[in-house]
């Protein structure tokens, strides 16, 4: 297959060196640990790398799970192609050393996008997948465990992801509050304009994000707040049906806490799958600056 639409490449930072990596990304046990709910490896080109189930955005069970090796070469490439819901892909995992551990180069070629959204560049889909993949792929290498594994069979329109976060509950409120700290995890090379804040109930709060046609999108007003446990904001985006967001801030210590948000409201399957994969990307982005240092981890 020869993709002609949309190109995702990034790279990321792994706390083990390639082979370590290598085994972790072959293994289906391991897999299972950070990455699927099952899988399959056949350790050859041509042969599986099969992932499927509720740990995976707009899966459509085993049945339709077709990814095949297009390019095996321990441990430093692997490559395979994969159908994602609508779309058609081709996937490239590069292996490096690296200081303190390896890079992870993905290269991911989409025809089409996963959803049925015409709204959402299909890159981005990529792109959410791919911080929440290498991030579980880090603290699996570095403790055992996952970052944080939506569920994306969970029913009902309101959609919930938390995670565990090593810093005070003040710090990740100044993360969501503060429009500088803001720009730094939202990415500000890719905003329109800047996030603005007005931290009172019907204060503007926005993430400097723009439509097509130049129209705001993402959060628009504070509806209600509560320092420095809870924040709710007004949303638009596109059709999409949901139109709130709830951020909650759960102390657990001095050092720690716990954040959880949620959307309230999606109407399809298609758009809380969208929803639960870009809110676990964002959240290990918030965590990742609250702890002190850029990027997904």
């Amino acid at each position: 297959m020869s993709t002609t639409g949309t190109v995702f490449e990034q790279s990321f930072d792994l706390p083990a060196p390639p082979e370590r990596a290598w085994a972790a990304l072959t293994d289906a046990r391991s897999l299972e640990a950070w990455f699927c709910e099952h899988a399959e490896v056949e350790p050859s080109v041509g042969g599986a790398w099969r992932f499927w189930g509720r740990h995976t955005p707009f899966d459509a069970g085993e049945a339709d799970a077709d990814q095949t090796i297009t390019g095996f070469d321990p441990p430093r490439r692997l490559g395979f192609t994969w159908t994602w819901g609508r779309g058609r892909c081709e996937v490239d995992l590069t292996l490096a050393p690296a200081p303190g551990g390896a890079t992870l180069r993905v290269t991911h070629r989409m025809e089409g996008a996963p959803a049925a959204s015409a709204e959402c560049d299909p890159g981005l889909y990529a792109q959410d997948f791919w911080i929440v993949a290498a991030a579980n792929l880090a603290a699996y290498l570095r403790a055992g465990a996952p970052a944080v594994r939506p569920d994306y069979t969970e029913p009902g329109p309101d959609v919930e992801v938390e995670i565990a976060i090593d810093a005070p509950a003040e710090s990740v409120w100044r993360e969501l509050t503060d429009p500088a700290r803001m720009a730094g995890w939202l990415g500000c090379d890719r905003l329109a304009a800047q996030p603005r804040v007005d931290l009172r109930a019907g204060g503007v709060y926005t993430f400097g994000w723009a439509g097509p046609d130049g129209s705001a999108m993402g959060p628009t007003e504070i509806l209600e707040l509560d320092p420095p446990r809870r924040l709710v904001v007004s949303w638009r985006h596109g059709s999409d049906a949901t139109d709130r967001t709830e951020w909650t801030i759960t102390p657990v210590d001095a050092t720690s806490c716990r954040l959880a948000v949620r959307q309230v409201g999606t109407r399809s399957a298609d758009e809380g799958q969208g929803y639960r994969s870009g809110w676990a990307a964002f959240l290990l982005l918030i965590r990742r600056a609250a702890m002190g240092a850029p990027g997904p981890a």
